[in-house]
Order: structure tokens, then sequence, then C-alpha cells
């Protein structure tokens, strides 16, 4: 019976901290400006599945945040999700991941630039460079 009780407790822990996660994610999602020109941008990108991976995809994003911490540098990208069945499929989704600074500096790669990303929900999300 102490085990139930366990798993039930468990559960609840984890619902909990999801539901908080996800509202933190809302918040600072809803916080990002974005006009509709960039909503139908996002929107009209072609979606498509990696060759090497078939669990993962490209598409395009918008880079709405750059945050420098310590030797790694957290970007902010907005894409438009038809592939994750969650709360925010067929809408814009937010990616947080994280780049080396130079990486950016050496692409020229800056808030309000569209780049090319690979979403991978085992691995997380890389900018694809093409150069």
């Amino acid at each position: 019976m102490g085990y139930v009780a366990a798993i039930i407790a468990l559960l609840i822990i984890i619902a909990f901290i999801w539901i908080r996660g996800n509202k933190k994610n809302k918040k600072k999602l809803d916080s990002f400006d974005i006009t509709d020109e960039q909503r139908a941008t996002l929107k009209r990108a072609p979606v498509t599945i990696d060759k090497r991976n078939p669990h993962s995809w490209n598409q395009l994003a918008l880079i709405q945040n750059v945050t420098k911490r310590g030797g790694r540098t957290v970007v902010d990208a907005m894409w438009y999700n038809t592939m994750i069945n969650n709360d925010t499929m067929n809408d814009i989704a937010m990616a947080q991941f994280t780049v080396s600074y130079n990486e950016l500096k050496d692409h020229n790669i800056n808030v309000g630039d569209y780049v090319s990303i690979n979403l991978d929900p085992k691995n997380g999300v890389t900018i694809n460079y093409t150069d």
C-alpha cells in the first residue's frame, strides 16, 4: 500500500513540475514580439525530415533572444510547430538551445535573423550552418 501512495505522490510531483515548466515557457514565449509577417514566414516554411535521422527534421526559425552565459550562449528561437503533438501544435513554439558565441559571431547570426534549425527530440536543437 505504501508503494502505491509513493507512486501517486511521485506522479503528482512530476505533473506539478511539468505544468509549472510549461507555464514558464508559455510566459517567455508570450513576452517575445512577433509580427504577422514573421508568423506567416515561419508558417509557410517547409519542414524536411533529416535523411540521416528519421526522428529529426529541419525547418526555419526566428532568433528572438541571445544570452551569454559563461563560455556558452543560450539562444531562444521561434518556429512553427507542425510535428510535435502538444499544446503548441499548429502554432508558434520556442526552442531554447546553447551554442558557442563564436559560432554565432562567425556566421553573423543576430537577434531577428531567420536560420535553419534541426530539431531532434532526443538530441535537442542545432543550427544548420550552410557555409
